[in-house]
């Protein structure tokens, strides 16, 4: 593997893993989310450390190309991630129509108590 392809590569997975934990400490990141993040740029500098766990780890599931295993990987993760956020987005959605219907009943029941005190 080229030396400049390594280096950046750890630098890279260094400097995702420490600027999601500093947006977690200043709590503009969920830990969850955090956690996430910071395991994979861990991922990323462990193979970029030791790039023959990618092939070990190709060869022992049957996959003769190792980028391939890694691209498929990260396909899965991104497919993951994706449904996380529409699993988030509908329960978003039921509270939200829950907060709307609430409101409408709420302002209702005020327009009656605002009738009545008038009367």
């Amino acid at each position: 593997m080229d030396y400049k392809l390594v280096v950046l590569s750890r630098v890279v997975s260094l400097f995702v893993a420490v600027y999601i934990i500093n947006k977690t400490r200043k709590n503009l990141l969920n830990e969850k989310e955090s956690l996430f993040w910071v395991l994979g740029s861990l991922i990323m500098l462990l193979i970029s450390f030791f790039p023959r766990v990618l092939d070990v780890a190709a060869k022992s599931i049957g996959i003769q190309y190792p980028p391939a295993m890694l691209f498929l990987v990260v396909i899965l993760v991104i497919l993951l991630i994706l449904y996380r956020q529409f699993a988030k987005w509908s329960l978003l959605n039921k509270k939200l129509n829950y907060l709307v219907r609430t409101v409408a009943l709420l302002s209702n029941e005020l327009e009656e108590l605002k009738r009545t005190k008038k009367e």
